[in-house]
Order: structure tokens, then sequence, then C-alpha cells
């Protein structure tokens, strides 16, 4: 992030870096910082940081599986804090340009979905690297691509999901729940024609990246009274973008080739061809911890998952220790519980 404040015009820039080696990328942001030749500002978010939830689910006003608008808040925080008020910032560069591992992914994928069905399985179930998504993709094998774009998000399984809802909850929605795919799907109904790779871009531009990567922008900007312009959604450049063929947006493996080539020159060359490693939030680990930290322990407490009503209490607490002795891919539905739960303290019951 950046804004041209301050004597002389200097450009400051503000990153966010992570305890958690796994998920930071601070050396590759002060390279790039001194290859500009910015005024930089790194701060790093650790596990103390989660600390801060309830406070972002106060700006934020939704639960959500996921925890980035953590980092997010806190790095609107920075800006604030170096005097800035407005900024620029990178959101809608993948959706324009095909920059997500699914887009990638999709594309190594689809030509295997035409084979029998047990070899597919066969395949996701090889120790064969890939993701968990992909393996799940390549298992289900669904042609249509609202359906496979689905399986590429989805969080937690069906049958997970379906176990941690209370019986109320399940007895309310049995029927009324809308198939999604099928609503994607009228978003693609003039878009048969396109290729696989703009369908899936158009009906992500519909959704995901409305409903989530600007809601969360907008909403953990303004917390920090910080307005965030973001370039990659100019009209103008979406428009020409869309009249260019895939390759010029996933090239083989490579992904975002164009804007690859466009910054040549421009950008330190290890950050230019780097694969993305998009922002996350290490939730997964925090909430592996034997003991959360008490605003956590009271929101999953039986008694209080009973009194909420949402959720099946032994299921949640089965799913907390399933997660916790490293059962992988279960951290996005356990943070989606304990999101919920947040948010219903503070907006149905009214503790802020």
């Amino acid at each position: 992030m950046g804004s041209a404040v301050g004597d002389g015009g200097r450009l400051k820039t503000i990153s966010i870096g992570f305890e958690d080696a796994s998920y930071d990328e601070s050396p590759l942001a002060l390279a790039l910082a001194q290859y500009i030749g910015t005024e930089h500002h790194p701060i790093t978010f650790g596990p103390a940081d989660f600390d801060l939830y309830t406070t972002v689910m106060g700006h934020l006003e939704e639960p959500q599986s996921s925890a980035t608008a953590l980092p997010i808040y806190k790095l609107y925080q920075a800006c604030r804090d170096a005097g800035l008020t407005v900024v620029l910032t990178g959101e809608g560069a993948d959706e324009l340009l095909g920059g997500y591992h699914w887009h990638r992914g999709d594309a190594l994928v689809r030509p295997l979905l035409g084979w029998p069905e047990a070899v597919r399985r066969m395949l996701a179930a090889s120790p064969l690297p890939m993701s968990a998504a992909a393996r799940r993709v390549l298992a289900r094998g669904a042609h249509d691509i609202p359906t496979r774009y689905r399986d590429w998000l989805e969080a937690g399984g069906d049958g997970y999901r379906r176990q941690v809802l209370s019986g109320a909850v399940v007895h309310a929605l049995n029927g009324t729940v809308a198939d999604v795919p099928a609503l994607w799907a009228e978003l693609l109904r003039d878009r048969s024609h396109d290729a696989p790779l703009h369908q899936t871009m158009w009906l992500e531009s519909q959704t995901r990246m409305v409903d989530f990567i600007n809601f969360e922008v907008d909403k953990m900007s303004m917390a920090s009274s910080i307005e965030a312009r973001v370039p990659y959604l100019d009209h103008a450049l979406w428009e020409f973008c869309a009249t260019l063929p895939p390759h010029y947006k996933l090239k083989g493996s490579v992904e975002k080739h164009l804007l690859r080539q466009a910054t040549q020159g421009l950008l330190p060359e290890a950050t230019r061809i780097r694969r993305k490693k998009g922002l996350a939030s290490p939730y997964a680990g925090w909430l592996r911890a034997p003991r959360l930290p008490d605003w956590a322990e009271t929101a999953l407490d039986p008694a209080a998952l009973r009194q909420t009503g949402l959720f099946d209490a032994n299921a949640v607490q089965d799913l907390r220790r399933a997660h916790q002795s490293g059962r992988p891919h279960l951290g996005p539905l356990l943070m989606g519980v304990l999101s919920t739960q947040i948010w219903h303290d503070i907006f149905i019951k009214g503790n802020m």
C-alpha cells in the first residue's frame, strides 16, 4: 500500500509481515521498497493480534470463515499511524488477470475431468503434489463451471458443515436453501461461449470480489478513516482486459502474465517472476492451541453454543478436537463457527 504524501511528495509504503514464517514476505516487501525508493513502514502480525477480533467484527458486521480482515485491519491502522489518509491498494488484479491459484489449478485439472471416475478418484487420493482443493475438484469431476468454482472454494466439506449446525437450524433450512451453483449459472447464461477462464473470472467479479474482497477492504479501511483507492478496478482497464484472450492472463501456469510483462524493468526480477502468495491469516495454527484467549473460549463454550442455538455444541467440540489433532482443512469451518458466535454476541445480544 502507498500514498504520495509527505515532504517532496515522496511515496510512503506500508506492508505487513507475519511472525509465522510460512506466511511472511517481509524481506521481499523491503527489497521492493528499497528498489523503488519509498519511505517504508513495515509492521508484523503475530498471535497476540487475534485479540483484535472482537473489535474487527464490530467493523466487519458479518461472520466469515477466514480471518483476513485481521491483518487488513492492522494494515490500515498502520496507514493511519503513518499519517496517511488516502492509499493505493492492489485489490482487483487477481480477478482482472487470472491471479488466483484456482485459475491455474482449473486449467490443469480441466483436461482430466473426462477420465473415468475411478481413475480420477485414484489420482486425487495419490501422493502426487496437489492442493486439497484440487483433489476435491478432481474427485468430484464437475463439468459445469459454477459447481466447480464452488468446489474450489468450499470450506470444511458439506458433511462437516451439516454436522455442526444445530437441529433447529437444519429443520428451519430444510428445503429452503438455494442451489448456489444454479444461481451462479444464471449469471453465466449469456457467457457460455466464453473461454472457461473468462467465465470463472466473470462469475468471480459478480460474487466473491464484491461480497468479500471489496467489502472487506471498504470496511477495514473505513474503520481507520482511510480512503482506499483501487486502480485495478478502473472500469476502462477492465473493459480493455475483457477484450484480451485468456493466454494474456494465464499463460501455462504463469498467472497475471500481462502484468508481469508490463512491469519488466520496473520491479525487481525476483518480485516480477515470483508466484503469487496471497494475503492470508494464520488462524488455523492459532485455533490449534490447547487453550484460546478467554473471549474465544467463552464463544466456543458448549453452554454459549447452546444459548446461541445455531450450532450443535457436541459437534463443534468434536470439530475442535479434530482440528487440534492435526486433521487438515478444518480451520475455515471452525473459524466460521467462532466468527458467527462473536457476531451474534455483538449484533444480536448487543454485547459491544
